[in-house]
């Protein structure tokens, strides 16, 4: 006789080791006419919903009033009892009030079709799932009994099934494959047991105590991350000290991970810190793109390549950094530069090139001859936090008593964010940045993004690997050449997420675009020449003026004016891209003049070693050394010239004044030289009068 459908009851107290039925074996008592779909129960869901003492159902067993089964359990054996035969015995005697109560047990149960829910099942409950399962097995064996062929049958039954021939059953599994339909049908066709689909649902109790888990969950949450195996180590050592019976490493890794599932958050946050909890945990703030344009928002930051390029300055392989700036709107990248660090310098060209890429797609309403002329520029830079980035180029200085100068952003009327720290979802480019993997680990040279995730021909001892495939560095100019085209085919994929999902970056790009051009107000105060921007870019930095010039930038820089003015502060401004000339001005900013490069170098004995071109060199200086002397000799001579000529007309003008003077009346005798010449004496003998007189006696 085929084994009923088994069913039992939410609630019930199993024990910890007892979770689920591995084999069923029937045993009915003569006399008994049951069903074939009977409800069993336990002892103790006969204690619960009948009311029945444990030792009142005990007897009613022994004496056969009530029909049972041995079942083995994990614990061991045990026996359940068809609800039916209770229901009959208590007829028999007229216990009205159990018999109701079975009753409504009963119909709770009492239909095994699909639209059932809150079936109670051998460990609690009978979802719908499980319910599916038996109701596609039931169709499947209608199916095959009246099928020639079981194979084809099953596939066109699946086929008909994942079409929606039973919506309901559908909704419930999804699609499913002939490979588990066999298994389903292969598990419950013997003996048509429902409870071979039943979900472990039953929660298991803790299995350690409250002051075993306070010792574990500190050593769970260290950053240091141990093993589990540390920390079991660990804990037991502690657990002797206070005196707990230890208990098995099962039993603490069970409980270690339902801990760590329940609270993943601390878990997190305790191993792997604040940024992956950022990352991981807290929730994003979603930001309506649709409230901003093409260019009014755009996001910079720094990624330092995995792959080994050849510096041109120094010759030697290293990674390089990219900075990139990245339209918020429509996730495309802008202008971007590649250097050996993150500086100001490559900052400040990958602005320029933003700016000016942005331009071209206005020159039409700015009506530029030239193209390329036109840049337009953002209203917001969203930055990283980084060194460079917070320079005192970009953000000016707070005190402006400090200084006259703002910020370079400042001059162009954009406004900066800064990214909190070590925030990732706060900057979109970082996600960009990984995609970028993609075009890295396309060239020879990449090094992968940790020591785990290193080329196999990176690795020591690999020879093979090293002999069969190149690894030779890049030069920058291939770098850039391969981004050009990873970023042209990154433009015309869709996004597959988000809020313009199935849009390309290049897509939205254009529209926004169009949008702006549409509404002429947009651009007011936006657009700008090259030549405006190559002006509001220039830096500027204080320097000294000594008899070689001014020392800037590992170059000496001069001008004819300069040998005047030695010893002076001056203001330089000079242009980040082109060193060639720079411009001078007073403390006042008052423009001074204009300071070429002097970068010539002379050989230390062009007469006797060098060459005719050196030599030329070397007398084109010296003419040029020996005619700014002459100048300046020149310019002496005359100042001292005026000089004499003004001594000498301050004498005659001196003389015609004592003329003048002694023209208007008799001039006063010297009484003492009227003595002198009363005694005989001749004053221009001696100096000295009375030294004359002496010698006289």
């Amino acid at each position: 006789m085929k084994s009923g459908l088994h069913l039992s009851l939410k609630g019930v107290n199993y024990g910890v080791n007892q979770q689920k039925k591995v084999e069923t074996e029937l045993k009915y008592l003569k006399n008994n006419d049951l069903q074939v779909s009977v409800k069993w129960m336990t002892v103790a869901e006969g204690v619960n919903r009948l009311g029945i003492t444990k030792m009142a159902i005990v007897k009613h067993c022994q004496q056969g009033h009530f029909v049972t089964r041995k079942v083995k359990m994990n614990g061991g054996f045990g026996y359940e009892i068809a609800l039916e035969s209770v229901f009959n015995y208590y007829n028999k005697l007229g216990d009205w009030d159990k018999c109701e109560k079975i009753l409504n047990w009963i119909k709770e149960s009492s239909d095994f079709g699909l639209g059932l829910k809150g079936q109670e099942g051998q460990n609690g409950f009978l979802d719908d799932t499980a319910l599916a399962k038996y109701q596609v097995c039931k169709l499947l064996d209608e199916i095959i009994l009246k099928a020639d062929k079981k194979t084809i049958a099953i596939e066109r039954f699946v086929n008909s099934f994942n079409n929606g021939s039973y919506p309901e059953l559908l909704n419930v599994l999804g699609k499913i494959s002939v490979r588990s339909v066999y298994r389903w049908y292969g598990d419950i066709k013997d003996n048509w047991d429902l409870s071979v689909f039943e979900r472990e649902m039953k929660p298991t109790a803790r299995t350690i105590s409250n002051k075993e888990a306070e010792i574990l969950i500190p050593m769970l949450i260290n950053p240091n991350r141990p093993l589990v195996s540390e920390i079991l180590k660990r804990a037991k050592e502690e657990f002797l000290k206070r005196g707990i019976t230890i208990k098995s490493d099962v039993t603490y890794r069970r409980f270690i991970e339902d801990w760590t599932r329940k609270n993943i958050d601390l878990w997190t946050l305790g191993r792997y810190g604040m940024k992956s909890f950022n990352d991981k945990i807290i929730k994003d703030i979603l930001r309506d793109k649709d409230r901003v344009e093409v260019g009014d928002i755009v996001v910079a930051d720094g990624h330092t390549l995995n792959v080994m390029v050849i510096n041109p300055l120094t010759g030697r392989p290293q990674r390089m950094t990219l900075i990139m700036f990245f339209d918020f709107k429509s996730s495309m990248p802008l202008g971007w530069e590649i250097m050996p660090t993150e500086n100001i310098l490559t900052i400040a060209s990958a602005l320029r090139r933003t700016i000016l890429l942005l331009g071209r797609f206005f020159e039409d309403v700015a009506h530029r001859k030239a193209q390329g002329d036109t840049g337009y520029i953002p209203k917001i830079a969203y930055l990283d936090n980084g060194r460079a980035f917070r320079a005192k180029y970009f953000r000016g200085i707070k005190d402006f008593k400090d200084s006259i100068v703002p910020g370079l952003f400042g001059k162009l009327g954009i406004e900066t964010m800064y990214a909190t720290p070590y925030h990732g979802q706060s900057k979109t480019i970082e996600r960009w940045f990984r995609t970028l993997g993609e075009m890295e680990r396309r060239l020879p040279a990449y090094t992968g993004t940790n020591i785990a995730g290193k080329p196999a021909m990176l690795m020591r001892n690999e020879k093979l690997h090293q002999r069969l495939f190149d690894n030779t560095p890049i030069t920058i100019d291939s770098l850039k050449a391969t981004l050009e085209e990873y970023v042209k085919e990154y433009a015309e994929q869709e996004h597959q997420d988000g809020q313009y999902k199935g849009l390309s970056p290049a897509e939205v790009f254009m529209h926004s675009v169009n949008k702006i051009k549409s509404e002429p107000e947009r651009l007011e105060g936006r657009l700008i020449s090259r030549q405006e921007l190559n002006y509001l870019m220039l830096s500027d930095e204080t320097r000294t003026i000594t008899k070689n010039g001014i020392r800037f930038r590992g170059n000496y820089y001069y001008n004819e004016e300069m040998p005047r003015i030695i010893g002076s502060k001056v203001i330089v401004k000079y242009d980040i891209w082109d060193d060639k000339e720079i411009i001078v001005l007073d403390e006042k900013e008052r423009y001074l003049f204009g300071a070429d490069k002097d970068d010539l170098r002379y050989h230390p004995a062009a007469r006797l070693l060098g060459t005719d071109e050196d030599v030329a060199m070397l007398q084109e200086a010296l003419r040029k050394k020996q005619q700014m002397k002459n100048e300046t000799v020149q310019i002496f001579k005359g100042l001292v010239e005026m000089r004499n000529n003004d001594v000498k007309e301050e004498k005659r003008e001196i003389i015609s004044r004592r003329d003048a003077k002694n023209a208007k009346g008799k001039p006063k005798i010297n009484a003492f030289k009227e003595y002198m010449k009363l005694c005989g004496i001749e004053p221009k003998i001696y100096s000295n009068p009375v030294e004359a007189l002496l010698k006289r006696g």
